[in-house]
């Protein structure tokens, strides 16, 4: 946690510095994020190498072993999909919101992904927490633990797209103008957070359940559920719904891929979590 917050922190003083001190530009942007980056690997391995840490570093246990570095790949798969979903993702968003709304919507759209980077971040630490508790106890057969975990989980995530969700509606403009004060831009951005984050309430859920699969190795289930929503079902209704509605049918696929990922999700994990209850320890 320190870290990472020592990397950010030495990111913004010094984007800041390099870029309108300096006037180095891009060039200056990422010399400021390498430096946060270096920043938080030396905090980390000095504490690795420390008194304080209960598990230290043994070389003879960094030797490679391809058992388990196949296992670890194996179950980074779903978070590896992820991102390149993302990738893919942003590529045909941005061809599509160049077509239909020009300059003035992809500025709009940077806003928004913006906006909703910042409230799930908080959840993606959540289920970071989650998963090892998860993973720990499904291997115990304490099933109990498990689903109060979940419980626990999907509560606080739920909790946090709520809160999300009464921002972006209730202090919408003054969301936007911290951004971007050009009215064309004001004006399309307050509408596309409204619409785009009409069920962002149920963003939280979905996003535990899902990875309680990743947690008990589950992998196939898991990148299924990581690439339902922003490709099975987001991508073909951006591309199905701009050509029926133009600009605004861009936003409401988002709406549309975060009601049917969540109902598949949470009935596909309540049949799976029902099934796994055999495994409660005596």
């Amino acid at each position: 946690m320190i870290s990472q917050l020592l990397g950010a922190g030495f990111n913004i003083v010094f984007d800041y510095i390099l870029i309108m001190i300096f006037h180095m530009g891009m060039y200056g942007a990422a010399l400021a994020t390498i430096g946060g980056q270096c920043l938080s690997a030396i905090w980390q391995l000095r504490f690795l190498f420390g008194k304080k840490t209960i598990i230290t570093l043994d070389k003879e246990l960094l030797k490679l072993k391809l058992r388990y570095a196949l296992d670890i790949m194996k179950t980074g798969i779903p978070a590896f999909l992820m991102q390149m979903s993302n990738s893919v993702l942003n590529i045909i968003l941005n061809s599509t919101l160049l077509k239909y709304g020009g300059d003035v919507a992809l500025s709009a759209i940077g806003i928004v992904t913006s906006v909703q980077t910042l409230i799930l971040m908080p959840i993606t630490g959540l289920i970071q927490g989650q998963q090892p508790l998860v993973s720990y106890n499904y291997g115990a057969k304490e099933m109990n633990r498990v689903k109060e975990t979940i419980r626990y989980a999907a509560v606080g995530g739920t909790i946090i797209s709520v809160i999300g969700f009464m921002a972006v509606h209730f202090f919408t403009r003054n969301i936007v103008c911290m951004f971007n004060n050009e009215p064309e831009v004001v004006a399309l951005c307050c509408n596309a957070l409204k619409i785009w984050f009409l069920l962002l309430p149920v963003d939280g859920c979905q996003i535990v359940c899902a990875n309680y699969f990743q947690a008990i190795g589950r992998i196939r289930i898991s990148s299924v559920l990581n690439l339902l929503r922003q490709i099975i079902i987001l991508i073909p209704c951006i591309l199905l719904l701009s050509q029926l509605f133009g600009l605004y049918g861009i936003f409401y696929a988002v709406p549309i891929a975060d009601g049917t990922a969540f109902v598949m999700t949470v009935v596909l994990f309540l049949n799976v979590i029902r099934k796994d209850t055999h495994l409660v320890k005596v």
